[in-house]
Order: C-alpha cells, then structure tokens, then sequence
C-alpha cells in the first residue's frame, strides 16, 4: 500500500517561508479549522507536488501566484513522500519523496529522492500505483456542487470521459477521412471512365459502320463476279461452320461467368467471417494487454512482500544471534577484566627483555653487511664474462616452460570438452525423455480445462435465470410496496389506527386478550360486512379476562379520549359452536366469542323478515332485519368500501411479506452461485496457469535441447583444433630440449659457489634484519599493549552496561518484528490469490484469441483458394473472349477475301456459273450502291482502336470496383468502431450506476440509479440520476433539494471512484451541504474505507473529526497558515 507519510510545505499560497510539515497516518485523517485558514491549500499542494500544471485547477490565475506574496519569498517548494516499503513504485527505497520547486516566473524544477529529475519520469512511476494528479482520488473544493449542477448532457460527457472512449472517436476520425478520400478516388475513377464509355461507343459504331461498308463491298462483287460463286458457296460454309463456334463458345463464356459469379459470393461471406474473427481478436488482445498489466502489477507486489518476508526472517534470525553474541559478549568482558591487570604485569616484564635482544642483534647486522659487500663485488664480475651464454640459455628455458605451459592448457582444454560433450548427450538424452512426460501431462490438462468449461456453462445459465427471477421479484415488491403505501396514505383505515392506539396503551397488560378482529380470518371482504352487522360493531371490540379488568381499562381509554367496546371472557356462555362457513378464528377464546355474538344470527343472501322471533337476518348488504320489523343499515357503499379497502390492505401487507422472504431465498440461491462459479473460475485460472506453466517449460526445454546439440557441434570441432596444436607443440618443445642441452655444457661451477655463499650470507643477513624488524616490533607492539590493555579496562567497564541496554532493545525490536512478519504473510497470501485469479483470466483470454487465429487461418486458406479459383475462371474467359474474338476477325478476313479472288480473276475469261437473276442483281446492286456512298468517310482504323480501348476500359472498371469495395470496408470498421464504442461505455455506465446505487443506499437509505435518455442511441442524449429518498418516491435530481443533490452527487463521486481504485483519497468539504445524518453516515463509509486505504478529508463538521485516528488543525496567524496536531475536543468549536 503506497500512502502519503509526509508533507512538507514552504513558501506555498497561504504557507510562509518557514517550514511546515505533516506526518500523515494510514486510516482516516481528518483536517479541519476554521474558514480562511487554508485547508484546502493542502490539497493544493499534494496536486502541486504530483505534477498539476494547470493553473485554474489549483485556484489561482497564472502559476507564479502559487508563491507566498512576500517580497522575501522567491520560490514556492513543495515535498511529497510517498511510503514504498512494499516496493509498489518501481524505486529501491523503502520511501519516496517528491519534490517540485516554483520560481516567480512559473518554471518548475523536479527533484526525486534528492535527484533532479523530469516531471514525464514522475508520473510514469506514480503511475504504477494509478497516482495522477487530476484523477477522481483527489476531489478539490466545489466538485460535489458543479456535479450536482451538472445538465444530462454534461453529466453523460464526463461518463465519457472516464470510460476512455475518445480513442474511438479518434479512430473513427481517421476512418471517416480515409472515406472521403475514397470517395474522392471513386469520383475520380467515374469521371475518367465516363470519358473513355463515350468514346469506347463511338469506336463501336464506326467500327460497325466499317464492317457494313465491308459487307456491301463483298456483295457487290459476288454479284460482278458470278463466275466465282462455287468460291463464295465454300467461303459461305465456312462462315456458317465458324458461326456454330461462335456460338459453342456463347455458351461456355455464359457457364463460366456463372460459376465465377458463385465464387465471388462465397468469397464475399468467407472475408465477412475473417473480418469478425479479427475484429474479435482484437477485443480479446485489448483485454488480455489489461488483464496482463495487473498481474504484472500483482507479480511485482508479490515479489516485494517475499523480499520484505525474507528481510524480516533473517533480521529475526539476526537478533537472535546478537542476543546471544551480546550474552556471550557480557560474560567475556567480565573475564576480560578481571585477568587485565595481570596481563599489564607479564606485558612490562616482556617489555625490557626485548630491549636488550634488540641492542645485541644491531652489532651483527654491522659486520654481516660488510662481508656480503665484497662477494657481490666477485660475483659481478664473473657474471659478466657468461653473460651472453646464461642470456641464451634463459630465453631458451623460457620458450620450454611456455611451452609446457601451453601443451598442458591444451590437454587440459581437450579433457574439459570430451568431458562438456558427454554431459551434453546425456542432458540431451534427459531432455527428450522429460519432454514426453510433459506431453502427457498438458493432454490431461487440456481436458480438465474442458470439462471446467461446461461446468461454467451451466453456472453462467442458471445465474441469468435466477437474475431475471430475482428482477421480477423486486418488481413486484416496489408494486406492492407503492399499493400500500398509497392505500396508507388515504387516511382511510380508521379502525386500524385505532386499533394500533389500543395495543400501544396496553401493551402487555395481563388478562387482556386482545382485538377479536386480529384473531379471526375471513375468505373475503362480504364476510367482514356481515360479521360487522351481525355483531353490531362488536368484532371490533377488546376481549378481556374478566368483568373488573374491562371495568379498569374502560376508565383508562375514557381518560384518554378512545372510544372502544370491551367484551369480559367470563360473561360469554360456553359450548355454542360456530356454524358459519368463511370464517377462521385462530384461537379456542376468539371462536367462543364469535359463537357467542352470532348465536342468534343468520346470514343469507337478500333480507327477510325473520321467521323465529330470537333470529336475526343479515344480508350481504350489511342490512339487518329483526324479528319485530326494525331493519337497521348497519353500514353504507362507502363504509363497505373502507372494509374492502382494509382488507386489501391487510392481504397485500401479508403478499409483500411472502414476496419478500422469496426474494431473500432467490438472494441466497444467488449467491450460492456465484461463489460456485468463482471457485470453479479460481480452479480453471489455477489449471490455465499449470497449463501456461508447462507450455513455457516444454518450449524451454525444446529450446534447451537444440541449443545443446549446436555446442556439441561447436565443442567437437573444437576438440580437433586443439588436438593439432598439441602435436605442433610437442614438436617444439623436442627441438628447445636439444639447444638447451648443448647450452648446459658451458662450466659456471666457480660462479655457482660464489653464489651460494653469497646466498647463504644474504639469507644470514635478512634472518638478522627480519629477527631485528621483528623485535623491534614487538617492543612498540608491547608500548602500544600496555597502554592499550589501559584503555580496555575502561571500555570493558562501559561496554558491560551498554550490553546489557542493548540486549533489552534486541528483545523489544525481536517482538515488533514478530508482528510484522505476521501481518506480511497475510498479505502475501492475498496477493498470491489475486495473481492466481487474473492469471486464470489472461489464460483464459489467450485461448479465446488462439482459437480465432486458428479460426482466421482457415478462412484465409479458403479465402487464398477461392481467389485462386476465381483468377483461373477469368484467365479461362479472357481465352475464350480472345478466341472469339479471333474468329470474328477471320470471318471478317473471309469476307475480304472474297474482293482478292475477284481481283486476281479478273483477267480471267468468265466461266459458266449460275447467275443471279438479273432483275434481283440490278435492285440489290442499286441499294448496295446507294448505302455505300451514305458510308463514304469511315473510319478505317475503328475495329483496331475499339479493341485497344476496351482492354483500357474493362481495367477502369475492375478499378472502381475495387474502389468501391474499400469504400464499403470503412464503412464496416467505422460501425464496428461505433459498436465498440457503444459497449465500453455501457460497461463503464453499468458499473457506474450499480456503484453509485450502493453508495447512495450507504448514505440515505434509499435508493438512486442513473437512467440513459435514450437507451438506443445514448450519445445522442444525456444521462439522469434518479433517486428515491426513503418515504419518497423516486424522481430525477432535477427536482430534487439542494441538499439532496449534494449527497447524489457526493454518492457518484464515490462510485467513480471505484472505476480506478487508488492507495489513498483526499477529499475537501464533500459534506458542506449535508445535514446532520447524511454526514454522520458518511463519516462511517469514510471510516470503514480507511481500513483498506488512506482517507484524508477536509471537513468543518464535528461527526467527521469524531472518527478521525489523526486529526490536524489548520489556522491562519498573521497572514501564514499555521499547522497544529489535535484532538478531538479541541475541533469541535471549530464549526
């Protein structure tokens, strides 16, 4: 829990230059003081110091009035430190301060833990504890009156606003320009084709003009050349045979575009499909990024509290070991005083001894230097007669341990990497075989996780029907509840409320039975009218045990100004039996009683003159009819109306109870439920995790093993490396051996003695000097024990009271540290159950998203196979137009060729041929004529100029489409992004409105909804808060007081709070506008609240500094606000 430890203020707003600071406690810290003070500048100052940049939103024009207006003050510096001791902030310290300093020019500079730091740098680390300094956790001064005064539309806004949903605006944005452009592409594209339509039309009819000036010129010289008629009838058969082609070829054409056209629909639904799969993708990944940032916000959480665990056991396990240290300690320095001052005796002893060993070994020295002088000399210059020789022989002896040296790394080389490769293989070996294992066990996995799935299934289904059962309930309880409430409200129920007199007057009286109404039932309503005509009004009267007690009561209800009728027990006749259907008495007294008023009593239908002179009539009317011919109307419509009416009453009063009690069942089955669905969630998370869990370690372990193979590779060729530098080694070691050899041959005896004399006088030499340095050093070292052993008697005596202190201190932190671990295991517990739970939740949302991808590939896969089947179907209808297209040519080239065989004959004598008849060949010869010179001026060149344009026309057209289609897609993603839209904002809004009901319930009693305007369209409206205040009827805010507005509004702020739940809330004068008990229920929300986080409050009214664990005075002196601690009494003049 990151919460605010300490706030230090100086040269801020109303706070002097001079220091002020706050150290804050965890629970509910309430501030107050008096108006002017500057409560609310301390809220200031925690946004100040968080990062505010905004003027208005710290209450004063331009920054640089943030400054103490002193002459003396130039700068406005603020500290915030933040307690991090479960290493929540990504910083490595138990604590954070932040600190923002203010010059009157309104620049700013950050510093973090004493370190210059970027404000960008601050918020990205308090936002690992969701810290801002303009999120709803920190509510300044007047919010809860700008939300109350807040239009529908305002209101839906800021519901808006918290929902995060602008990005979709953005999006759909860009969307909507990237659909102008193609619009303005397709615009484009349309433009330009219908320029080369218009022209593609004219080349057509040119170019059939140009094949009818052909047609006519061939006719003509069919009919000039009559001699050539056998040619024209076989170049006719032709025509005739490539007309049948012509028209096979129609057809396939036809087929073939039919089957593309089918094609091209299934392709169609195949991309719809990919299209959902991906936007669904989409969502699922968006969920996945969130539901990943908490659990790795959990995981760290998770790992400080096992790091603060760890410290905690080793610091108990380190005072253990101090205590004993300090015991073992305590029990030494005593020893060690009492054998001092024996040891200073021996130390002064051994003091002078030394001192006369050192004078002796002075003289020696002298004459063992002069000695080893003159050999020196000696051995110098015979040294320099082998100089040479001994230089070459050490080089050599030097090239032979290098390389042994070098031939020994090698072998060694060579052993380790045999020895790494037969590891390899045998890791190898392990991996493979442990692989199959985990294999096995991700199958099992993957099956419990389905059968989970079902069972989640049916949880999901029964939880909705229960919800819809329990909807329905509620529903008729505020029916019936509204019933009864308006029939209360009449005034009507007269004898009830008397009744209700009686029984509070009473009490438990004894000998008192009670109202004989409550204790008897009826079927219906008719009955109460009879029994209230046959007994003349006395069903409602109040049985007693005997005479002198209704006597006594009688007195009392005459005092008291009730009127009633009392019936004594004692005077009913027993042993009547009640003979009348509908009626239920529910006690032996009450029957008897009932028996005894109607024992002369007969109900029937329609009013009649009594037969037997001790019976008396009463019909259904009410109407009683005597024996001696009075008839009395005990009561009229309305009064029968008034009974109708109480008996209603009654029954729905007894309906609403049973309604009730079935809620409250269908509550129970609710909850019993869900905790059935959260446990098998919390089993399933578990299992995904495993599951998770073991995909990682396979594809560790695959990843493991193939590294593995590439070393061994790596070591096996360089094992063969090595192995031919050892033999080139050896080689060369041989041939340094030999020149060594011939070089040891060279006589130095005569310097060998010289040197080991000389050695021998130099070892002789240093003993001397080192036993000379060595007693020399024991004398300071035994000067410097004396006085030291001096001192240590004197500590010792200090050190054993000091010990002891300590070892009262161990004991007293041993405990406090006992506690804590205790209080950091529970919390780690809590954590590892929340981590498992949103790992469960990430699982779950990396299937859904596999799933789909898989679910995508194959319908790109079938997407890739039937745009391959298209481009073949219109490679083959491109052949088949091209072919036709060739035997239109040739027909026409036939036709053509008619005009060359009669040139080419025409010196040729004329043969005989059937001819024309000449009266048929003169008329047709003439009409011919006549249209050839309408087609004088043709354009030659049509036919090849239409077949070049049309290529170019088809493309545009194929362009469009495709332009079309795009434009089309937009139009998809900007619905898909409004429909996105739409649920992210209901989401937030449900969540908003069940919060907000909660805390509303809290605070009042009653309760309050938010209700959209406009259900379908609810951007295009606004949103109302609907309350129903207990004893009210629900209605808008709109209507509601001002005092009532600011507990609504108070209400929501607490809800939307809980959207994004921070580690501690500050709230100034939420409650100036409440009375009396709304603030006291407050006072206890914001005291329940503060178990969980830290609540800081800004308040005048004493209920709330009533519940404070801190309580902090702010007051104004001279100008400067002024900090003080207090308690409770001293608050409560403050208001």
């Amino acid at each position: 829990m990151v919460y605010i430890k300490k706030l230090t203020i100086q040269g801020f707003k109303s706070f002097g230059s001079k220091k002020n600071s706050i150290d804050f406690e965890k629970g509910l810290v309430v501030i107050t003081g008096p108006n002017g003070g500057g409560k609310s500048n301390i809220l200031d100052a925690i946004r100040f110091a968080l990062g505010e940049l905004s003027a208005h939103n710290l209450r004063v024009g331009k920054m640089s009035e943030l400054v103490y207006d002193d002459a003396s003050t130039s700068i406005a510096k603020v500290s915030l430190t933040l307690d991090n001791s479960e290493r929540i902030l990504p910083v490595d310290s138990p604590e954070v301060t932040i600190t923002r300093r203010l010059d009157r020019n309104g620049e700013s500079e950050y510093l973090l833990n004493g370190r210059q730091a970027s404000r960008a740098e601050i918020l990205t680390i308090l936002s690992m504890a969701n810290i801002k300094p303009t999120s709803f956790n920190i509510v300044p001064q007047g919010s809860v009156t700008s939300i109350a005064e807040m239009s529908n539309i305002e209101l839906r806004k800021m519901l808006e606003d918290i929902s995060g949903i602008g990005e979709y605006d953005k999006k759909k944005q860009e969307a909507e320009e990237h659909l102008q452009i193609a619009e303005k592409n397709i615009a484009i594209a349309k433009a330009g084709t219908t320029e080369v339509k218009s022209r593609v039309n004219q080349l057509q009819r040119e170019r059939n003009e140009a094949y009818r000036r052909r047609q006519i010129e061939d006719i003509l010289s069919a009919i000039r050349l009559a001699k050539l008629r056998s040619t024209e009838s076989t170049l006719k058969k032709e025509l005739i045979e490539l007309d049948a082609e012509l028209m096979k070829l129609e057809e396939e054409i036809t087929k073939i575009q039919d089957s593309r056209e089918q094609y091209a629909r299934e392709l169609s639904a195949a991309e719809e499909e990919w299209t959902r799969y991906t936007r669904e993708i989409s969502e699922l990944e968006e969920k996945m990024r969130g539901a990943e940032k908490i659990r790795e916000e959990l995981r760290l959480r998770e790992i400080s509290l096992t790091s603060e665990k760890s410290t905690t056991i080793e610091r108990l396990r380190n005072i253990d070991i101090e205590l004993t240290n300090l015991k073992n300690s305590l029990e030494e320095s005593s020893n060690l005083k009492e054998n001092i001052i024996q040891t200073i005796a021996k130390e002064k002893t051994k003091h002078d001894s030394i001192k006369e060993d050192f004078s002796n070994i002075v003289g020696i020295l002298e004459e063992r230097k002069k000695k080893l002088d003159l050999l020196k000399i000696q051995l110098n210059n015979l040294e320099r007669d082998l100089e040479e020789a001994i230089s070459r022989k050490n080089r050599l002896e030097k090239d032979i341990e290098l390389t042994k040296v070098r031939i020994a790394e090698v072998e060694k080389k060579i052993t380790s990497i045999e020895e790494e490769s037969t590891k390899i293989l045998n890791i190898i070996t392990e991996g493979i075989q442990e692989i199959t294992k985990m294999q096995h066990s991700y199958r099992k996995r993957v099956d419990e996780l389905q059968k989970l799935e079902e069972t989640l299934e049916h949880l999901n289904r029964e939880y909705v029907r229960l919800r819809n059962k329990l909807l329905k309930a509620q529903e008729i309880e505020k029916n019936l509840s509204r019933i009864i409430q308006t029939i209360g409200s009449m005034g009507l129920i007269g004898k009830r409320s008397l009744e209700e007199k009686v029984k509070d007057a009473l009490g438990e009286v004894k000998e008192v039975y009670g109202i004989l109404r409550d204790w008897v039932d009826v079927e219906d309503y008719r009955m109460l009218i009879r029994l209230e005509a046959g007994t003349s009004g006395w069903i409602h009267s109040l049985v007693v045990g005997n005479w002198m007690t209704g006597i006594q009561l009688a007195e009392i209800f005459h005092k008291s100004g009730l009127k009633i009728k009392i019936l004594p027990l004692e005077m009913v006749k027993k042993g009547n039996n009640l003979k009348f259907k509908g009626i239920k008495p529910k006690a032996k007294w009450a029957e008897e009683v009932l028996s005894h008023l109607l024992k002369n009593i007969s109900f029937k239908n329609v009013v009649e003159l009594p037969r037997n002179p001790n019976t008396v009539i009463v019909d259904s009317r009410g109407i009683v009819s005597y024996p001696d011919g009075r008839i009395e109307v005990s009561s009229t419509v309305f009064d029968q109306n008034i009974i109708q009416l109480e008996h209603e009453y009654n029954e729905s009063i007894k309906i609403l109870n049973q309604v009730r009690a079935r809620i409250e069942e269908i509550q129970n089955l609710l909850y019993t439920t869900e905790l059935e669905k959260n446990r098998t969630y919390d089993e399933k998370g578990k299992i995904n995790l495993e599951k998770e869990l073991e995909e990682r370690a396979l594809k560790k372990l695959r990843e493991e093993i193939f590294e593995n193979f590439i070393k061994f590779a790596h070591l096996h060729v360089e094992r063969i490396k090595l192995k031919k530098e050892l033999l080139n080694d050896k080689l060369m070691l041989e041939e340094h051996v030999k020149n060594l050899e011939r070089l040891k041959q060279i006589d130095g005896s005569e310097i060998q003695l010289l040197k080991e004399d000389i050695k021998k006088n130099e070892e002789e030499f240093l003993n001397l000097s080192a036993k000379r340095k060595e007693l020399e050093l024991e004398l300071r070292e035994s000067s410097r024990l004396i006085q030291e052993y001096n001192r240590e008697f004197q500590r010792l005596e200090a050190q054993i009271e000091k010990t002891k202190l300590k070892i009262e201190e161990k004991k007293k932190e041993k405990e406090e540290l006992e506690k804590m671990l205790e209080h950091i295991l529970t919390q780690h517990n809590t954590v590892q159950a929340e981590h498992e739970k949103h790992n469960q939740e990430l699982n779950n949302l990396i299937m859904g998203i596999q799933q789909r991808k898989n679910e995508i590939e194959k319908h790109s896969s079938r997407i890739s196979n039937m745009r391959s089947e298209l481009r073949l179907l219109d490679s083959r209808l491109q052949e088949l137009t091209n072919k036709r297209l060739s035997i239109a040519v040739r027909r026409s080239q036939q036709e053509t060729e008619l005009k060359k065989i009669r040139e080419e004959l025409d010196s040729l004598p004329v043969l005989d041929s059937p001819e024309i008849p000449v009266e048929m060949a003169g008329e047709l010869e003439n009409e011919l004529i006549e249209e050839l010179r309408e087609l004088d001026k043709i354009n030659q060149l049509a036919p090849q100029q239409y077949d070049e344009l049309i290529g170019n026309y088809k493309l545009r057209s194929q362009r469009i489409r495709e332009l079309e289609e795009e434009r089309d897609e937009i139009f998809r993603f900007i619905n898909w992004i409004e429909s996105e839209k739409r649920k992210v904002f209901m989401n937030t809004f449900n969540k908003v409105s069940e919060s907000f009901e909660r805390f509303f319930s809290i605070l009042t009693g009653g309760q309050a909804w938010l209700k959209l305007e406009d259900f379908d369209n609810p951007f295009s409206k606004g949103v109302e808060m609907i309350l129903r205040f207990p004893g009210k009827s629900a209605r808008s805010a709109r209507s509601a007081s001002g005092g009532e507005k600011s507990v609504a509004a108070v209400a929501l702020l607490l809800a939307l709070q809980g959207l994004t739940p921070a580690e501690f809330y500050v709230f100034d004068e939420v409650d100036a506008h409440m009375d009396i008990n709304y603030s006291t229920r407050l006072a206890e929300l914001f005291e329940e609240m503060s178990r969980k986080t830290q609540i800081i409050v800004i308040s005048l009214k004493d209920v709330i500094a009533e519940k404070a664990e801190q309580l902090i005075g702010v007051y104004n002196r001279g100008g400067e606000s002024r900090i003080v601690k207090m308690n409770v009494n001293e608050v409560v003049g403050y208001e």
